[in-house]
């Protein structure tokens, strides 16, 4: 039987790992200047971006606190997340295997590609969702961080309504729903309140973007298609998921339907690759996965008893 002693070194084995991965292995990506644009305190960053605030918020707090440069603040951040997650989901492997050293799994080029930049939020926010998690025992701490999952990346609203699903599922529904709530009131009140005053690229209004950018994300994820827009038609030669200057097909939208920038939809050819990208770096990166897993960990928990192996215990525990 694994001792603590073992799920703590696991874990700094693992957060030493993604260390190297991003100091060796640095990625450039155009995200980068828009999170170091919030850092500097700048009010005019465009959506989604100008949304995910509390990452670069610390840093710009960091850089202005210690005198340390931007980018030291950035990686300091990135250090500390690092070691978040790696004894995080060490304990995690633990709880569900009884051996924490399969967190080595999670060692994946997808995550290593998410870690790559120290400017991006993926890393820190993979951090907030198993802080999250592994805190739902006490109502207070997890209500504070799924506040700030949702405060990192519009994406960490899924971890807290499947967290909270799971608990609602377990007869308890006044903090199941609490939990919900909270994570909604964040996303549709507060974020709005702090966020970048930026608009979105198409010039759409804020709902309107937020359901079409929703569906459009489905869209992408599960089938490996990305919608074409003329308001994005300067971006598609040098997006990073794949050159769209040329859709499959597109067409002009009625009067009545053209919102914003967007008077021409279409259709990118199809691209497996944003499905590969999905199951890889964004399940795991910002920390759907884990959820999906504390969802499920009842099923789990049969699955090893019928293979003869010890239970583990609650997750949250």
């Amino acid at each position: 039987m694994w001792n603590r002693n073992n799920w703590f070194i696991a874990g700094l084995v693992l957060a030493l790992i993604l260390c190297v991965g991003f100091i060796l292995f640095p990625r450039q990506t155009s995200d980068a200047n828009c999170y170091i644009q919030l850092a500097m305190g700048k009010r005019d960053v465009p959506k989604p971006w100008g949304a995910r605030i509390l990452h670069p918020f610390l840093a710009g707090w960091i850089e202005r606190t210690t005198g340390i440069s931007l980018e030291s603040a950035f990686f300091l951040l990135a250090c500390v997340a690092t070691f978040v997650v790696g004894l995080l989901l060490a304990r995690f492997a633990y709880k569900v295997t009884g051996n924490p050293w399969w967190s080595l799994l999670a060692i994946h080029p997808g995550l290593l590609q998410a870690v790559g930049s120290i400017y991006l939020n993926d890393l820190f926010l993979l951090a907030v969702v198993l802080i999250f998690l592994s805190t739902l025992s006490i109502p207070p701490v997890a209500l504070l961080f799924a506040v700030l999952a949702v405060l990192t990346r519009e994406v960490g609203l899924v971890a807290v309504i499947i967290a909270g699903a799971v608990l609602l599922s377990q007869g308890k529904r006044l903090y199941g729903v609490g939990l919900i709530l909270t994570g909604l009131l964040t996303w549709f009140v507060i974020v709005p309140r702090i966020a970048s005053i930026g608009t979105n690229l198409h010039g759409a209004p804020e709902i309107v973007y937020m359901v079409a950018r929703s569906f459009a994300a489905l869209v992408r994820n599960f089938l490996g298609f990305q919608i074409w827009t003329d308001s994005l038609a300067q971006l598609w030669a040098k997006w990073e998921m794949g050159n769209c200057e040329t859709p499959l097909f597109s067409f002009t939208l009625p009067k009545c339907l053209q919102i914003g920038n967007v008077h021409r939809v279409g259709l990118c050819p199809w691209q497996p690759e944003h499905i590969l990208v999905f199951a890889t770096v964004y399940l795991t990166g910002w920390g759907v996965f884990p959820g999906l897993i504390y969802a499920n960990r009842g099923f789990v928990a049969q699955f090893k008893s019928a293979q003869n192996m010890p239970l583990f215990g609650d997750f949250d525990g």
